[in-house]
């Protein structure tokens, strides 16, 4: 199986891992290390969404393609964040694509439009509306990105309270 565009080759564990193709005792150490260690956890996180992206973009290979789609949608979590990869793309896709240049006016429909004179001042150069046709999709996904790494660290801390948690308890079950 070849590995996804834009993943390192030690990445590829992960995937392996996010594809269900690890053996159990691997698997179960990526488990524990992910909610233990912050880096493995974001790690994962990123390889998980460059996987999806691949996926959505159509950058799989079939092998990885028939994992993915086999064991990976399985879970409806993973289902929902493959359909909001879908239609992020779309948006931005339908964002980014330049509008339809403006209808020309025939000389017979010229004599109905009124003229106005445009001035210098409140004219606006081409380069300026292409810059904020582009604008607007990299705010997009800076905003989501943005709002994805604050959800990681929030998901991150709430592990770490857990462990914690869990570690006390069965601190406290042996004292007892």
């Amino acid at each position: 199986m070849s590995q996804p565009n834009g993943l390192m080759e030690h990445d590829l564990q992960l995937v392996h891992y996010l594809l269900g193709l690890l053996p159990e005792k691997e698997a179960d150490h990526l488990d524990e290390a992910s909610v233990v260690d912050n880096e493995v956890a974001a790690r994962l996180c990123g390889v998980e969404d460059d996987l999806v992206d691949a996926y959505v973009m159509g950058t799989l290979d079939q092998n990885t393609r028939d994992h993915f789609e086999a064991f990976y949608l399985k879970s409806p979590r993973r289902r929902a964040k493959v359909n909001f990869a879908r239609r992020f793309l779309t948006v931005l896709d339908r964002a980014s694509t330049p509008s339809a240049p403006p209808a020309t006016i025939t000389s017979s429909q010229s004599d109905r439009v009124r003229r106005f004179p445009v001035h210098q001042e409140t004219s606006k150069p081409s380069s300026t509306v292409r810059r904020s046709r582009i604008r607007w999709p990299l705010l997009t996904a800076a905003a989501s990105l943005l709002l994805a790494c604050g959800l990681l660290v929030n998901d991150v801390r709430l592990r770490e309270g857990l462990n914690q948690a869990q570690r006390q308890g069965g601190a406290q079950d042996r004292r007892c």
